[in-house]
């Protein structure tokens, strides 16, 4: 939905939040950004929904957790994500989307000449966007003495994004092109459910001296999309493998991340190829 009906996870709106004993809540309404979809009723595609150019709702959003041990800070919206061994925390936590009439669908195949009335004279009906997930997070002190700490975090989704939508995404490079398929983009989210899993751990502070960290790391992401199918009808299942290493530079202040993924390539999809992909990246607080 990044980027769809808000810009990069921001909206106009109202947010709130708060903690009750070890209960943290987190509560927001947004009006939805005006997406940057062309499309009508005449350009969709059959049966495969999109997001609607039309919508003016509103966007309702939640999660809820239960911090079983040390309590995180929730100041800002998102948590960092790894304490590197100064907290021990256990989080269960659940969390929701909603957006009526987000998306939009032609049933039937678009007539051979534009109505006189116009593109949206088409029949269409709307649908609505909503997400359910559920998520457990556990980081932990390895040694007190090297430093070293483990972190896991696991997910599971349940997408309800209109009939067989299909959303990809990847890096910004010149090979990305106008198609779907090109570049680096794979199926990130669409009608279905997905599950992920992320683990690292924080090598001894004295490998690199006390203001630089080490944190290998690996994830898997399965994605199980109605909308991504073979030709003989069955579900291609989407497989996300990623492996790197974060170097931390002055706690949170700065990150330099050296990833490497196999990526799946659905050029044709009955036929899923995996490519290497490596990646760098910095990011730091200003």
């Amino acid at each position: 939905m990044l980027d769809a009906i808000d810009q990069t996870g921001r909206g106009v709106g109202l947010f709130g939040h708060g903690r009750v004993g070890k209960f943290d809540y987190r509560l927001s309404v947004n009006d939805a950004f005006k997406n940057n979809t062309a499309s009508t009723p005449a350009t969709l595609t059959t049966g495969v929904a999109q997001f609607n150019p039309r919508a003016r709702g509103k966007v309702y959003q939640g999660y809820f957790a239960w911090e079983f041990l040390e309590k995180e800070a929730n100041l800002v919206p998102f948590p960092v994500g790894t304490y590197l061994g100064s907290k021990r925390v256990f989080n269960l936590g659940t969390g929701f989307l909603y957006y009526a009439n987000g998306l939009y669908l032609r049933d039937q195949a678009a007539p051979t000449a534009t109505p006189a009335a116009g593109a949206w004279a088409i029949p269409y009906r709307q649908q609505d966007l909503s997400v359910f997930a559920a998520d457990v997070f556990f980081d932990t002190p390895v040694d007190t003495a090297q430093r070293t700490a483990f972190t896991i975090y696991s997910a599971f989704y349940k997408y309800n994004m209109g009939n067989n939508l299909v959303r990809y995404a990847g890096n910004l490079n010149p090979g990305y092109g106008s198609a779907a398929l090109r570049g680096n983009a794979v199926p990130v989210v669409g009608t279905g459910t997905a599950q992920t899993i992320q683990t690292g751990y924080l090598l001894p502070q004295r490998l690199l001296g006390p203001k630089a960290r080490l944190q290998p790391y690996a994830s898997y992401t399965h994605g199980h999309y109605e909308g991504l199918r073979r030709e003989d009808g069955r579900i291609q299942d989407v497989h996300l493998f990623d492996g790197g290493v974060n170097v931390l530079l002055d706690g949170h202040q700065a990150k330099i991340t050296l990833n490497y993924r196999a990526r799946p390539d659905f050029t044709n999809v009955n036929d899923v190829r995996y490519r290497p992909e490596v990646t760098m990246q910095m990011q730091a607080i200003l």
